[in-house]
Order: structure tokens, then C-alpha cells, then sequence
């Protein structure tokens, strides 16, 4: 199906059938067991070509604090390697693992004022990055 998120529903009831589609979030498809060391996340951003990485921009985050940020990215294991503030941006190291295995490694820069964040990702399955990468903006941008 296109695109990979779209589920489709058929409820039978004494009314007859009735379809529905819909589109999910790729994050709840995240195991909790997707946190890499620093090391790891070194050696998987090091070694994977330009050719398995995409950028992403989200604008309109809604956070109160950094902090804030990281716990709600972490809650939806979105997991945090590393943190670091540069000039008016913070930088956050992610790992992420889906439910058939597959490793997703971002840099997310936001900006100070939550304004926007670039999203860059490297994963060996990149059809799924695009995916990836909107379901972070959906964590980001949700209330």
C-alpha cells in the first residue's frame, strides 16, 4: 500500500460492512530496545554512505524546554545518545529501532527559539527514513 502507514479496516455488523483507511505514525512501531551507546552511533553515522541518509524540516515545535524535548522524544523511543548546545541551536544524537529490526540514526538541530528543527537520518532502510522522519516531526510538532 501507499503510502506504507496506510492501514486498512473492514468492520462486518448486522448494518453490513463498513471500510475505513487510515494512516499511522511510524513511531508506534518503535521498540523500547533501540538506545545505541555513543560508540555504536559513531560507527553506524561513520560507516553508512551519504546515499543512505535524507534531511527533513519540522517547523513549529511545541516545547517548553530542551529537556522537555528529550523526554518526549525518549518516551516515544526516540532515544537520546548524546546532546550538545551550539551557538543558538541544540543538537540531539538519536537512535531509534523498528519492530523488524531495522536502525534509524538522526541528528536534529533545533533551533533555540523551537521555531524549526532539520532532521538528518541514516538507516540501511532507507524507503523508510521519509516515514521516520515525519513521525519525529509528529512527536515535535503534537501538543
Amino acid at each position: 500500500m501507499q503510502p506504507l502507514t496506510n492501514i486498512q479496516i473492514a468492520v462486518k455488523c448486522t448494518a453490513g460492512i463498513f471500510y475505513f483507511q487510515t494512516q499511522y505514525s511510524l513511531h508506534i512501531l518503535l521498540e523500547e530496545t533501540g538506545q545505541s551507546d555513543q560508540g555504536m552511533f559513531l560507527r553506524m553515522w561513520k560507516d553508512m554512505p551519504d546515499t543512505m541518509q535524507s534531511s527533513h524540516t519540522a517547523q513549529n515545535l511545541r516545547f517548553a524546554s530542551m529537556e522537555d524535548m528529550r523526554n518526549k522524544l525518549n518516551m516515544n523511543s526516540v532515544f537520546t545518545v548524546a546532546q550538545r548546545s551550539f551557538g543558538n541551536a541544540t543538537h540531539f544524537y538519536t537512535s531509534s529501532k523498528l519492530c523488524d529490526g531495522s536502525m534509524f540514526y538522526s541528528e536534529i538541530k533545533v533551533a533555540n527559539n523551537f521555531q524549526a528543527a532539520i532532521i538528518v537520518t541514516k538507516s540501511v532502510n532507507t524507503r523508510l527514513i521519509p516515514l521516520y522522519q515525519k513521525a519525529i516531526e509528529d512527536i515535535c510538532t503534537a501538543f
